[in-house]
């Protein structure tokens, strides 16, 4: 850089003059500004040919400078240059810096220290007489209004230059703006609108120069003190009311969140439906804050039915299972009932061997003591098993049940009962003729897919006043429907023969007419009116038996019954009588009763007193052979499908009160062959037969509580009674008789359940939900199961302890999903209780 060099006169001249000439080409859009350097380092030269407005200031401010002095560096930085910027004071001189002056023989005036480099002001000797330019020297002018100073990175502050009220003497004061970074270190500070150069004290309300020495100072002031203590007091007072409000408020919401989706599950409702109800709910209850704080969309709400009601329900009944024989009953009501355990997909999409291997009965063995083990239920307390009598089931040699005999020696073995009555009256319906069956299935398909015909059918039936009911059609796997069917089409036997008439006149269709020929046939009629005669004695019994209650006691005295009523039908009365029903031949020939002796109900003696039939002597007597035919195959069955002679069947009525608690001839001398039959639920030791014998003889001697009396036709609840019952001195009056009673009545003896647990996985997994996997499906059962539990529903379901604790992001969501989602329920309470949407 240019250091103490003496400047001519001419070179200012012209120095004035390019200035003035650019500053009009910039006003004219004409100048294009050269690239400058803005701050220069003290110790490096000039580069040639880059004469700058900031080298040149530098240069003009160094030039007052005597040669031996050194540069003055910069204010506020020991390493950069300023360029001031010259007042506009001197109007003849435009704020150049004047050469030496001749009157004071070319001596070089020192820069002022006080001004650290300023320059000075015009001398007044000079009277504003201007000098010409040096045309020498243009190239290298700078234009001066570029002049303007450059601060270090490091400095913040601004220079401004000033007059005084006299106009003649121009002073530099520095001005701090407010700087947003300070409020990391004062919470308190804030700006004031519209002034950057002071702050303001949230607490105090005050105002203060922005400068941190003076934002220091009033921080430690007495009265900035006092006010952060009572806002400290003030906010931990309002943050624990906002806590104990929020839990409140947190708890409400859990429960209320666990009923709306209890009541999904309840009622099989599509989880997606949630997303749409919960706005619903919160635009209808917005003074509500339980409505509006509950955050619950189907993701949510299948991550509760799975992880926490379905879970909470299975983890109780594994805790039961493994406690007792399987014998669980319900606390509140005292009764014997049945819970789903778990649901198997035997084929499944990520298991290829899995669909190799089929549903053989050593994989369905497999996977039903799978599901034991995985939970740590001992397989000593497994006592029973009951399945359909299909072959991979219930098969002699190789089936599941064969297996369970194999690992669970004395378990014992049922096969369903209303599967056997089902397939004894389907059995019988095989002898009667195809027409038969035909006529109801034609009916149905006539009608099922024309909304006209239903129309027109809809005048018949009201010419013979008639409800408008609609036709029915027979499934196999619907164990009444058979006898439901029979019924419609004998109530609307007219109608339909007269609008089939109509149809086979005008419509000419041969399904028509394949039925008009059927209704008008009166042995037809014949045949309807008898299973409508005999049905009911098998669909009544088995109406019976799908019941929820205990009717071990009374199943082979029931079956026993059946069996001899339909023997009595075509054997002769003597020989049923003169041995017991398991030695009994049913197709005995020389034991069938005469045809015309034989007696069908009263509606199809009618008929066939009829002149249409009278008129066909031939056809009656077939008909009678085809009903006989009937009642011989529906025996065969029964007796192929049911032990008549099977001893624990027949004294299982032991268990019942009547016969327990009755001291007539009648009761039967000892419980121990019972107990011997059933060795896995009674234990088999000595001590343990000696007390159960000895229970079982004083029984009937015992003073029977007041509150077991009503329950004597109820053998679960009656055994649930005893079970606390004690005498006068408060001794239990039973210790062993009851909680063997009770694992015997837990013993199955058909699989409607099961059946039952069937339709509802069908009317959960419709084709519009058919995207739902296994676990799901699993998950919406076992909370339905334990939100029905005890014949409530979701209006009185109540969640537990056990369910409000398992309610968190981790179990519902899993994994990582669910240390997210904590995290952002923390962050969310932290920080102003935020209402965004949990999912």
């Amino acid at each position: 850089m240019i250091r103490g060099c003496i400047i001519d006169i001419s070179f200012w001249t012209g120095l004035w003059a390019q200035s003035r000439q650019q500053y009009q080409e910039r006003r004219n859009g004409e100048y294009a500004e050269p690239n400058t350097w803005e701050v220069g380092n003290r110790d490096t030269a000039s580069p040639e040919g880059l004469p700058t407005s900031q080298v040149f200031g530098s240069a003009l401010i160094q030039s007052l400078s005597q040669q031996s002095e050194p540069a003055v560096p910069a204010v506020g930085s020991a390493d950069t240059w300023v360029q001031p910027k010259v007042p506009p004071s001197d109007t003849h001189h435009h704020g150049l810096v004047l050469p030496p002056d001749p009157h004071h023989h070319g001596q070089v005036l020192p820069p002022d220290p006080h001004h650290h480099g300023q320059v000075l002001p015009p001398d007044p000797h000079h009277h504003g007489q201007e000098l010409p330019a040096n045309p020498h020297h243009l190239q290298f002018l700078p234009n001066l209004d570029n002049l303007v100073p450059l601060l270090a990175p490091s400095d913040r502050h601004l220079h401004e230059t000033t007059l005084d009220d006299s106009g003649k003497s121009p002073s530099t004061s520095r001005v701090q703006r407010y700087r947003k970074a300070w409020e990391r270190d004062f919470k308190w500070l804030a700006p004031v609108p519209g002034d950057d150069t002071h702050a303001s004290c949230k607490l105090c309300k005050g105002r203060m120069r922005a400068d941190v020495s003076v934002i220091r100072r009033h921080e430690s002031t007495s009265k900035h003190a006092d006010w952060v203590q009572g806002q400290a007091a003030t906010t931990s007072s309002m943050l624990q009311s906002w806590a104990s409000e929020d839990k409140k408020n947190e708890g409400k919401i859990t429960v209320a969140e666990m009923k709306l989706t209890a009541f999904l599950a309840a009622h099989d409702v599509p989880f997606r439906q949630i997303d749409h109800l919960i706005p619903v709910l919160k635009d209808c209850f917005k003074d509500s804050e339980v409505c509006q704080g509950m955050k619950l969309g189907r993701t949510k709400a299948t991550g509760v039915v799975r992880t926490v009601l379905a879970a909470a329900e299975k983890d109780g009944l594994t805790d039961v299972l493994k406690k007792t024989k399987f014998s669980f009953y319900d606390e509140g009501v005292g009764r014997v009932v049945s819970r789903l355990w778990d649901l198997a997909q035997v084929f499944r999409d990520d298991n290829a061997q899995g669909a190799e291997a089929g549903a053989t009965a050593d994989r369905l063995h497999s996977l039903i003591m799978k599901s034991f083990d995985e939970r740590g239920i001992p397989r000593e307390n497994i006592i029973g098993f009951g399945s359909d009598g299909c072959n991979v089931m219930m098969g002699a040699h190789n089936s599941v049940s064969s297996r369970m005999k194999l690992e669970l020696p004395g378990i014992f073995i049922m096969t369903c009962i209303c599967h056997s009555l089902l397939l004894c009256a389907s059995e019988g319906c095989k002898q009667l003729p195809r027409v038969v069956e035909d006529l109801s299935r034609n009916i149905f398909n006539i009608f099922k897919s024309s909304s006209k015909r239903k129309a027109m059918y809809r005048q018949f039936q009201t010419f013979y006043d008639l409800d408008p009911l609609q036709i029915l059609k027979p499934a196999q796997t619907r164990w009444l429907s058979l006898r439901a069917v029979v019924d419609r089409i004998l109530l609307q036997w007219d109608a339909l023969s007269l609008f089939f008439d109509d149809q086979w006149l005008q419509a000419r269709l041969e399904a028509a007419e394949r039925v008009h020929v059927a209704l008008h046939d009166p042995f037809n009629k014949a045949f309807y009116l008898f299973l409508q005669w005999i049905l009911p004695k098998f669909t009544n019994l088995n109406e019976v038996f799908q019941g929820e209650k205990a009717l071990l006691p009374v199943l082979h005295q029931k079956m026993c019954q059946a069996y001899d009523e339909l023997l009595s039908m075509y054997l002769k009365e003597a020989y049923v009588r003169s041995r017991p029903l398991q030695e009994l031949q049913h197709d005995r020939e020389d034991a069938f009763k005469p045809l015309n002796q034989l007696f069908f109900g009263l509606g199809v003696q009618q008929q066939l007193d009829s002149p249409a039939c009278m008129a066909h002597p031939p056809m009656i007597e077939q008909f009678k052979a085809k009903c006989r035919t009937f009642m011989l195959a529906s025996c065969s069955a029964m007796r192929k499908r049911y032990e008549f002679g099977d001893q624990a069947m027949a004294q299982m009525r032991l268990v019942s009160p009547a016969v327990s608690t009755s001291s007539g001839p009648d009761q039967p001398p000892t419980m121990l062959d019972l107990a011997r039959l059933l060795p896995r639920c009674v234990p088999p030791d000595t001590e343990t037969l000696q007390q159960l014998e000895e229970e079982w003889r004083a029984l009937p001697r015992l003073s029977i509580p007041a509150e077991a009396k009503p329950c004597l036709k109820e053998a679960d609840q009656f055994w649930h009674v005893m079970l606390t019952a004690t005498d006068e001195c408060g001794e239990l009056l039973l210790k062993i008789m009851h909680r063997s009673a009770l694992n015997i009545l837990s013993l199955p003896h058909s699989n409607a359940e099961c059946e039952r647990i069937f339709s509802k996985v069908n009317r959960i997994k419709t084709h519009l939900r058919n995207r739902l996997v296994v676990p799901t499906v699993l998950g919406c059962m076992v909370a339905s199961q334990s939100v029905r539990r005890g014949g409530s529903c979701c209006t009185s379901f109540r969640p537990d302890a056990d369910l409000k604790s398992r309610y968190t992001a981790r179990t519902i969501y899993g994994g990582e999903a669910a240390a997210a989602e904590e995290e952002r329920v923390v962050e969310d309470l932290e920080w102003a209780w935020d209402e965004d949407e949990v999912e």
